[in-house]
C-alpha cells in the first residue's frame, strides 16, 4: 500500500512542477504577444478603417461626434 501512496505522490509532484514550467512559459507568451500586439497597433494605425455608411463617400464625412446634451 505504501508503494502506491508513493507512486501517486511523484506522479503528482511530476504533474505540478510541470504546471509551473508550463505556466512561465504561458507568462513569457503572453508578453510577447503584447509586445506584437503594441507594435502592430503603431505600425498600422487605422489604416483598415472602413465606412460602413453608403451615404458618405469620403473618410472625414463618415466620422463623427457625439453630441453633447448641454
Amino acid at each position: 500500500m505504501t508503494l502506491r501512496v508513493r507512486c501517486v505522490q511523484a506522479v503528482f509532484d511530476c504533474v505540478v512542477n510541470s504546471l509551473k514550467n508550463v505556466l512561465n512559459i504561458m507568462i513569457v507568451y503572453m508578453l510577447f504577444q503584447f509586445i506584437f500586439a503594441v507594435i502592430a497597433v503603431q505600425l498600422f494605425k487605422g489604416r483598415f478603417y472602413y465606412c460602413t455608411d453608403d451615404t458618405k463617400s469620403t473618410e472625414p464625412e463618415c466620422k463623427y461626434e457625439l453630441a453633447h446634451d448641454d
